[in-house]
């Protein structure tokens, strides 16, 4: 770990809710020494709750949920954290997609955290909520982290069939910096495999806005949580200065 970080950010896809799972993820997470932790695939009901209270048995206490206009399979952010979480929304409230986006400040940066469709809706999020809403959000001191289900064709996969690459790659023409792309230009890293062909993908990322690219201090993967089956996604750590 870094020696000047002034905040630690991990993101982690939690596989469904992860109730069944919530002491392993709190156990993974809390070893990557977290300010804050950002929860994709999450639930504002009973399953995510259990994720949440095991995470405030190892002292992230500070937390939030994002609502859901969804009757069932409500995937949705939620967010935790050791220090204070300020003036938290859902920017796309009222949307469909309202529980895909939850920010919160923690001290100066704004933690915006995601969660993306699947397959073809994706396009539809990313041009007609996304993209708008980051163009507004790109002057702040914020940082956009979790589960894009995105990625660059032919470079965060091995050919070319994730939908949104073309999208994904605008928020770079709109002054956003991908954090992991920006440590390991040429890097190729996976953090979720698709088991019937156990091909991999990299669909976990964070984007920093202008204000904020130069704090970065380093970003990574955690395997681990994969790996001991505590979710089927990597988390991204992400250190600033």
């Amino acid at each position: 770990m870094s020696t000047d970080v002034s905040l630690r950010i991990v993101a982690l896809n939690i596989m469904r809710g992860g109730a069944p799972r919530a002491a392993s993820i709190a156990d993974a997470l809390s070893a990557l020494d977290p300010h804050v932790v950002v929860l994709s695939e999450a639930y504002p009901t009973g399953r995510t709750q259990k994720v949440l209270e095991a995470l405030w048995r190892t002292g992230m206490s500070n937390q939030a949920t994002a609502n859901s206009l969804a009757d069932s399979s409500p995937r949705a952010v939620a967010i935790a954290a050791r220090l204070p979480l300020d003036y938290v929304r859902q920017p796309l409230d009222g949307s469909p997609n309202g529980q895909r986006v939850l920010e919160a400040m923690v001290g100066d940066v704004l933690v915006c955290g995601v969660y993306f469709p699947l397959g073809k809706p994706k396009v539809a999020f990313w041009r007609n909520e996304f993209l708008p809403y980051a163009e507004q959000s790109c002057s702040a001191n914020a940082v956009m982290i979790g589960d894009w289900n995105s990625g660059a064709h032919f470079v965060d996969e091995a050919g070319a069939t994730l939908d949104g690459a073309a999208e994904f790659a605008r928020m770079s023409t709109l002054g956003w910096q991908e954090a992991w792309r920006t440590t390991y230009p040429e890097g190729r890293e996976y953090t979720w495999y698709s088991k019937p062909h156990d091909n991999g993908f990299r669909l976990d990322h964070a984007f920093l806005s202008p204000s904020l690219a130069p704090r970065l201090a380093a970003a990574r993967y955690d395997h681990t949580t994969r790996a001991a089956g505590a979710s089927d996604h990597s988390a991204l750590v992400v250190e600033l200065r």
